[in-house]
């Protein structure tokens, strides 16, 4: 058997392990090929995959240890990817940036890919090549896609963690220019909020960029977490229908309609049939599961999840949407038996940490789910998730300067995180500090103008200054965005809870404007509006008595107060203006 031979023979070993799961025996056998090939660049470059792959990235990175003057110019592309896989490996979630490592990433950041040109690497074309079966398993090129692609992300990565964030978020693009498959660009755009609503939109509408592969935007939509009336559009323009036709309007509400989207994709990969069959996909089905969240349809979101979860019981990232569907639907039960199965099977993952903070927070236990939220966020300090999370827990207990430091954390992260900015807002709102919170809400809509809360908690705003015509308008906007987020579909309110809350509560700021201004005709159809939608809700229902008291009408005030005090209790508010009506009708009767 020739050398040549038997480093084949030896490479398919390694690469039948790593298929295989078995990471140690994979880098025992990678060690033993490097050594006996004289340190070729080729077992290196196995090796260190086999390190890197086994966590052991200390070792990896002690392979490019610099020697007698030696820098980072003198590495070659790939020897430079894999020294910055491993300098990630060792420092991510966990340590501060340090002058010693900020020094390298400088220094890598610098060499820019404009100068490949007059590269050496490029010059001599190198090709790193394993052989399986005597077929070619992989021949990459220095300067291909894949290798520049790569060579951006990581490059973005870097600029990521000296937080200059503007040149990260061009470097992640610039990577998807190389090979719009390079997904660990648009993770990275997601994770750290890089990009603003526009942004986004203009990302995934580049026509240019998906020429080949239509069939990413809708995956990419879902991972940059685009509105619901971007994904909408992007839908529309994929099937060629008119975003004013009714039915695709109300497209996006529709599990069931969306994998025929797949079938008006196009793909240099996949044929037309192969792609219809990714709607199995449990990335795709997760994309699904995503919109249904966002438009907080959290029942169907949990059916979707549970398909992926049969297919696929070790899927993490379910489980982060799964706690927060079941939170939201108060299955506390439920919730608590999938949080002890997750400190189970993954003791050290944040996710599990995260479902417990979540049961407890649905059982009003907001001491505990806080500790659980903390072990989360010190597991992965960067997860605004669970900041956010945290935040709550001071918040219901009215702990507004501890639930901001949570939400300004997220903030600090990232400027375009629509939620931290949001529920910032709301915090310094209920402190009464009303700049502070116009500010924030203004931000809120530059970041994502298609969502209805900040309009309303605008028009609260607006309501506690007695600006009432520009709180009008604004309850106004948050009630047109609502419904449209609900479509004209009457069975779907019940569904979506969410969404619901946020047009009963803009129609009951709507009919407090009106009341105040004396408009009583119209607060009265608002709220008889609001009533409709949530009979049950105190608040409207002392809303419409107060209205019917400001009219003289003692009678229907009564009703509507009592009304009140049967479903809240006892309300020591309605329970003054309920007596102050009574002794009202009383000296308005004339005596017998």
């Amino acid at each position: 058997m020739s050398l040549a031979e038997e480093t084949t023979a030896v490479q398919i070993k390694v690469y039948k392990y790593i298929s295989l799961g078995m990471i140690k025996t994979a880098t025992f056998i990678a060690s033993k090929l490097y050594y006996a090939t004289g340190k070729s660049s080729a077992a290196k470059l196995i090796y260190l995959h086999c390190l890197l792959l086994s966590g052991e990235a200390k070792r990896a990175n002690s392979f490019f240890q610099l020697r007698n003057g030696e820098n980072i110019d003198s590495f070659n592309k790939l020897d430079r990817i894999f020294f910055l896989r491993s300098v990630f490996s060792q420092q991510e979630w966990k340590q501060p940036s340090n002058s010693e490592k900020d020094s390298t990433l400088e220094s890598f950041l610098a060499r820019k890919l404009e100068d490949r040109g007059n590269s050496r690497d490029q010059q001599q074309g190198n090709l790193f090549q394993v052989r399986l079966d005597n077929f070619p398993l992989i021949q990459m090129e220095e300067n291909s896609p894949e290798v520049e692609a790569t060579y951006c992300y990581l490059q973005g990565k870097a600029a990521l963690q000296l937080l200059r964030k503007e040149e990260a978020a061009q470097l992640f693009q610039k990577a998807l220019e190389y090979d719009c498959c390079c997904v660990e660009a648009i993770l990275a755009l997601s994770e750290s909020e890089l990009l603003t609503e526009a942004e986004k939109k203009k990302l995934i509408f580049n026509t240019h960029l998906f020429r080949n592969e239509s069939w990413l935007q809708l995956f990419y939509a879902a991972l940059l977490n685009c509105s619901l009336l971007v994904f909408h559009q992007l839908v529309s323009s994929i099937q060629n229908v008119s975003t004013g036709d009714k039915d695709s309007k109300q497209l996006y509400l529709f599990v069931d309609a969306m994998p025929s989207v797949l079938e008006h994709c196009h793909s240099s990969f996949f044929c037309k049939e192969n792609l219809k069959n990714l709607a199995s996909d449990t990335d795709f089905l997760m994309m699904i599961a995503g919109f249904l969240y966002s438009q907080k349809r959290y029942s169907q979101c949990c059916q979707v999840l549970d398909k992926i979860l049969n297919q696929d019981k070790y899927f993490l990232s379910v489980y982060i949407w799964k706690s927060a569907c079941l939170y939201a639907l108060g299955k506390a039960n439920e919730l608590f038996r999938l949080a002890h199965w997750l400190v189970r099977e993954f003791p050290e993952s944040e996710v599990s940490w995260y479902a417990v903070g979540c049961y407890y927070l649905s059982c009003k236990q907001f001491f505990q789910a806080r500790q659980y939220f903390q072990k989360a966020t010190s597991l992965r300090p960067s997860w605004s998730l669970s900041w956010i999370a945290l935040g709550h827990t001071f918040a219901f207990q009215d702990e507004s300067d501890q639930a901001l430091a949570a939400y300004r954390t997220v903030y600090r992260l990232s400027s375009n995180c629509f939620d931290s900015v949001l529920f910032m807002a709301v915090e310094y709102l209920r402190q009464n500090n009303y700049s502070q919170a116009q500010r924030l809400l203004e931000q809120a809509l530059n970041i994502t103008a298609t969502e209805p809360q900040p309009f309303h908690e605008l028009g609260v705003l607006y309501y506690r200054q007695e600006n009432f015509s520009c709180a009008i308008d604004c309850f106004q906007r948050s009630l047109q965005l609502a419904k449209e987020m609900i479509g004209e579909i009457p069975h779907a309110f019940a569904e979506l809870s969410g969404y619901f809350c946020i047009l009963t509560a803009s129609l009951l700021g709507l009919g407090h404007c009106y009341r105040r201004q004396g408009l009583y005709s119209k607060a009265l159809d608002t709220l008889e509006e609001a009533l409709a939608i949530e009979p049950q809700d105190p608040s409207i229902c002392s809303a419409i008595g107060l209205t019917y008291h400001s009219q003289c009408k003692y009678e229907n005030a009564i009703e509507m107060y009592h009304r009140c005090i049967a479903i809240r209790g006892s309300d020591r508010l309605v329970e003054s203006l309920l007596e102050l009506s009574l002794k009202s009708l009383a000296s308005s009767c004339p005596y017998n």
